[in-house]
């Protein structure tokens, strides 16, 4: 009979850092990895929160830091012990950056600093840092800012706290019309008009391209073959990449005259095999809603 100490870890991160380094980034990043987010928790609070989590409850990520009621560096280094007595895992995520950088994006949002206005920015930004030099010595993982794009940003977040089990890209594979203009959110798209209509043979006209009929007749196309081959081939090292860059996700279009017959077998075929592959994708065909 499994006992408490058995039972499954729920992980919690405790995201912390210089104010200006980027929490709320991070934060945001998580929450669409599917973890529950809470910001500014009073300390008074987080042990409650962290320390009574179903078994079943999503992964929790806290963001605590000079601007949560009651912050200490020794508190929030009890806070994590606490966690890890109760059964759970826990890791302390550390958020730095230049201190030239935080001064700037400061000047540029013309927010104020947690500590107050009683010394220069440049002087709150220095006695912040040393305020929290035990967190950063302890932590689990420090993820430096300074030189990261939001993109590179996502990519390292989604690579170190991405479950195992899942992808963190979502692919919408999209079948329309030119005639009625190319989907605005489309990355790539694909024009299948190279290939004959379906649409001049009476038998195929009032189909589309979900029918049987219509997908073996686009399928034996002499280029059909050869441009999906090509295709796969493209996407699998293109995909792996658009991941890698942290992105969430990524539209492939395909288009032919009215959005009926070609682009809707081809979006099929793509859908079914980028799933295949163990990819997280959708279909959805404009003209046929």
């Amino acid at each position: 009979m499994e006992n408490a100490n058995q039972k499954r870890c729920v992980p919690v991160l405790l995201i912390t850092g210089l104010s200006g380094a980027g929490r709320s980034s991070v934060l945001n990043i998580l929450e669409d990895l599917g973890y529950t987010t809470i910001d500014n928790l009073p300390m008074h609070l987080a042990s409650q929160v962290v320390c009574k989590q179903e078994a079943d409850a999503a992964p929790l990520a806290l963001s605590i830091d000079m601007r949560s009621q009651g912050f200490t560096s020794k508190g929030l280094l009890a806070l994590m012990q606490d966690v890890k007595e109760s059964g759970q895992s826990c890791a302390l995520v550390f958020l730095d950056s230049d201190n030239t950088i935080i001064e700037r994006r400061y000047l540029e949002t013309r927010r104020v600093h947690p500590l107050g206005h009683a010394l220069s920015l440049q002087d709150l930004v220095e006695k912040e840092r040393k305020l929290l030099k035990p967190l950063r010595k302890q932590a689990d993982h420090v993820i430096d800012t300074s030189l990261l794009t939001p993109l590179e940003l996502k990519g390292l977040v989604r690579q170190l706290f991405s479950f195992s089990h899942q992808r963190a890209l979502t692919i919408d594979v999209v079948s329309f019309a030119f005639k009625k203009g190319v989907p605005r959110e489309a990355n790539f798209v694909f024009d299948m008009r190279f290939l004959k209509n379906p649409f001049y043979e009476e038998a195929l006209k009032q189909l589309t391209g979900q029918d049987a009929r219509v997908r073996d007749y686009v399928a034996q196309l002499p280029l059909f073959q050869l441009f999906k081959n090509n295709l796969q081939t493209m996407l699998k090292s293109l995909v792996k990449a658009v991941e890698l860059e942290g992105r969430g996700l990524f539209v492939i279009a395909f288009g032919c005259s009215g959005g009926q017959h070609r682009s809707v077998v081809m979006a099929e075929e793509c859908c079914a095999w980028l799933l295949k592959e163990g990819f997280k994708a959708r279909l959805s065909h404009r003209e046929l809603q």
